[in-house]
């Protein structure tokens, strides 16, 4: 792993978007904010997770790390890339677009006093595919609908990038 810079206060962020391979519960709105006690903020450690114990963001924040991690984690069981491209199987299920543009962008994005993360000491991170794999494999315009997928993977990337360039 490479090491990220740290604030003054000794603090790294990870900013993480996804399916159920990633999500914990997390609920940027409505429950406690990361914090000292718990790195991922809400639901309490290791969140509610696919596999019923910490995933990889847990782990990623809480033991194979040499800083102290505050996890912002945005993933939603049963995420799309894109629920315009690939409907989730329950419609309530978050896409990774909705994630970054609905969550992240404008709850996080400026930088608010209450998280202030800067580009040298923060980690984006997205893992997602298993369900518009699954959800698109039988659409007669698969090759096509794959392709739109990756566009709008690379295209959100890179909305994160551009601001991180400029925190």
């Amino acid at each position: 792993m490479l090491p990220l810079g740290t604030t003054a206060g000794g603090k790294v962020h990870t900013f993480s978007s996804g399916d159920s391979y990633t999500a914990t519960g997390f609920n940027a709105a409505t429950g406690p904010q990361p914090n000292p006690v718990n790195p991922l903020g809400n639901p309490p450690y290791p969140g509610d997770t696919s596999s019923d114990g910490p995933n990889w963001v847990g782990f990623l924040s809480t033991t194979y790390n040499e800083s102290f991690i505050l996890t912002y984690n945005f993933a939603y069981d049963g995420a799309t890339v894109d629920s315009g491209l690939v409907p989730p199987y329950l419609p309530t299920a978050t896409s990774m677009k909705q994630q970054v543009q609905n969550e992240f962008l404008p709850i996080y994005g400026n930088q608010p006093s209450s998280t202030p993360w800067a580009s040298d000491d923060s980690l984006f991170a997205f893992f997602i595919g298993i369900n518009d794999i699954g959800n698109s494999y039988t659409q007669k315009n698969e090759s096509s609908v794959q392709a739109s997928i990756f566009v709008e993977y690379a295209r959100l990337l890179e909305q994160v990038c551009i601001l991180s360039r400029y925190i």
